[in-house]
């Protein structure tokens, strides 16, 4: 069974864009984005629209997909986010692959370091279990901000697994709050 939606076929590249109420419910928990905001693997832009006037950019592997963006007016940076670099982000707010999401999360660390900035992933709530990302957890911890309705990422039904935004940045992590 997906977990995008039961009985339908995963996309092949995992891209599946994210409802503009998700970004909405992070805005409640971050409200400001200060400096530079990447969209890591934005798609045709859902995110970078969501997040309307912050200094935001798109960075998108698919021609096809960041050429939609750039259509609408978005500025996108066509490349493997998992190859790109740039001293002056300060957070990275992303719906990565589900496949490469702890390798999209542990670079969008790395990019945010330097600026003492923050990661926001929108990742199954399931991602936190596993025995391969056990460790990785203890030296990683997060805050999870558990979405209380299913989002639907295909406009054909909601997924059957539940949803948070993870978020990782400076200070004390490890709460749990259901938005």
């Amino acid at each position: 069974m997906s977990s995008t939606n039961r009985g339908s076929t995963r996309h092949p590249d995992d891209h599946y864009a994210t409802p503009s109420w998700c970004v909405d419910a992070l805005r409640l928990v971050l409200p400001r984005f200060d400096g530079l905001v990447i969209d890591a693997g934005c798609g045709e832009g859902a995110i970078l629209e969501a997040l309307g006037h912050a200094p935001v950019i798109g960075v998108e592997l698919a021609h096809a997909r960041a050429q939609l963006a750039i259509a609408k007016g978005h500025r996108i940076v066509e490349a493997d986010f998992l190859a790109y670099s740039d001293r002056n982000v300060r957070a990275v707010i992303m719906n990565p692959p589900y496949k490469l999401a702890k390798e999209f999360v542990d670079h969008a660390m790395r990019l945010v370091q330097l600026n003492d900035g923050f990661v926001a992933a929108l990742l199954r709530l399931p991602f936190l279990a596993g025995q391969k990302r056990r460790g990785w957890w203890q030296d990683n911890p997060a805050d999870v901000y558990v979405l209380s309705r299913r989002p639907s990422f295909t406009g054909k039904g909601t997924d059957s697994c539940d949803y948070a935004w993870f978020v990782w940045g400076p200070g004390p992590r490890g709460r749990v709050t259901v938005l």
